[in-house]
């Protein structure tokens, strides 16, 4: 198994996340972000999910609810770069 990495951008977009459904429901914010992190988390292997068909190689996508997580391999570890509300235009997706 892959030891799996969260970037800073990753993170901040979680919290981002985090902050628009807690305005509405803490407990569901709290719970977006679980599902998220404890997917993002089961990523065993790089080939594991699609390549991101905005990105391309080598660049990989798992969606959880309507959020992408985009990842990479990197120095024998997965690296979550992105993640990213799936229902928004994909030109919006920084890197």
């Amino acid at each position: 198994m892959e030891e799996v990495i969260w970037t800073e951008i990753a993170v901040n977009d979680i919290k981002i996340i985090w902050q628009f459904y807690a305005e509405k429901d803490l407990v569901v914010a709290n719970k977006i972000v679980d599902k998220i992190y404890l997917t993002g988390k089961n990523i065993k292997y790089p080939q594991q999910y699609q390549i991101d068909e905005t990105l391309g190689l080598p660049f990989r996508r798992m969606i959880v609810m309507h959020f992408k997580l985009i990842y990479i391999e990197f120095e024998n570890k997965i690296l979550i770069t992105n993640v990213f509300d799936t229902r928004q235009d994909p030109s919006k997706l920084k890197l």
